[in-house]
Order: structure tokens, then C-alpha cells, then sequence
């Protein structure tokens, strides 16, 4: 570890009094900024920030499909009079189309 992400005797004495959920979280997010960190900055041309967006887009799909399967338990019921659940389809397929296809190129 560098020197910047070494913590404070007094945050040590914190993060020990602290719940365990928070711990995990804490421990968690320093281990991302970690391996964030260790592969350099966000340049254009590398890949790495389509990749966390097409990550991301993914995740949001799956989101979509338990939310597709299950809507009495993930949606609204006045919420489901709003939307057209055919233009959703649509947009969750295109979402698909674009996550699995850059997941494709990288991989």
C-alpha cells in the first residue's frame, strides 16, 4: 500500500468500534480504490471505462429481467400504468445488444 491510503491511528480505533456491515463496506471500498489504483487512471482508448460501463449496463439488465419476471414484487402497480412495457422490452433488448456486444469485442 502507498502511504496516502494508510489511516490514522484514531480511524483504526473508529473503524474497530464501528458495526461489522460497516467494516465490510469500508474494507471493501479501500480494496476497489486499491485495484483502481493499481491500473493507472481512466484513459480514453484502453477499454477500461467501456468495460465498467458495459458492466454496469449488464448488471442493470439482469435488474430488468428479475423486474420483468417478478413485477408484483420489483414495480408498482400505479407505476405500471404508466409505462408501455413493449417500448421497455425494446430498450432492455437494445441494452443487451450493447453490453453483450462490447463484452464480446473485449473479451
Amino acid at each position: 500500500m502507498t502511504s496516502n491510503l494508510k489511516q490514522s491511528p484514531e480511524s483504526a480505533l473508529e473503524r474497530r468500534r464501528s458495526p461489522a456491515i460497516i467494516r465490510l463496506a469500508d474494507a471493501t471500498a479501500c480494496d476497489a480504490g486499491a485495484l483502481l489504483a493499481s491500473s493507472g487512471g481512466f484513459v480514453f482508448g484502453r477499454g477500461l471505462i467501456a468495460t465498467i460501463l458495459a458492466t454496469v449496463l449488464s448488471f442493470l439488465c439482469v435488474l430488468g429481467v428479475l423486474a420483468f419476471h417478478f413485477p408484483q414484487y420489483l414495480t408498482t402497480p400505479e407505476l405500471r400504468h404508466i409505462y408501455s412495457a413493449h417500448i421497455l422490452r425494446q430498450i432492455h433488448f437494445v441494452s443487451l445488444l450493447i453490453a453483450g456486444a462490447h463484452q464480446h469485442r473485449a473479451g
